[in-house]
């Protein structure tokens, strides 16, 4: 059902099916699938996803470290609303 439903384009689906396979995942190849759904979610407007996956591209989860991408992503998410994507970004070292 959820993957049907992140297939489908819904963007909470698809976060939760990123975070799920990230929680999840034995190896690089799928936590590289969980970025992509964490992309995709962003993409969508989900600011949770948009903060998740500055979290992830910060920590190098599903590919290597992107300093740049990771503050591009929480940005957005704190500007969407998350309250807690600047923190996150002074945590990491990143802002």
């Amino acid at each position: 059902l959820l993957g049907r439903a992140a297939r489908g384009g819904d963007a909470r689906a698809q976060r939760d099916l990123g975070l799920l396979l990230q929680a999840t995942a034995r190896d690089g190849a799928a936590l590289g699938d969980a970025l992509r759904w964490l992309r995709e979610a962003a993409a969508g407007g989900d600011p949770a996803a948009m903060a998740a996956l500055g979290r992830s591209l910060a920590l190098g989860l599903g590919a290597a470290p992107d300093r740049g991408g990771a503050l591009l992503w929480l940005g957005r998410a704190a500007e969407a609303g998350d309250r807690e994507a600047a923190e996150t970004a002074r945590l990491l070292g990143l802002g």
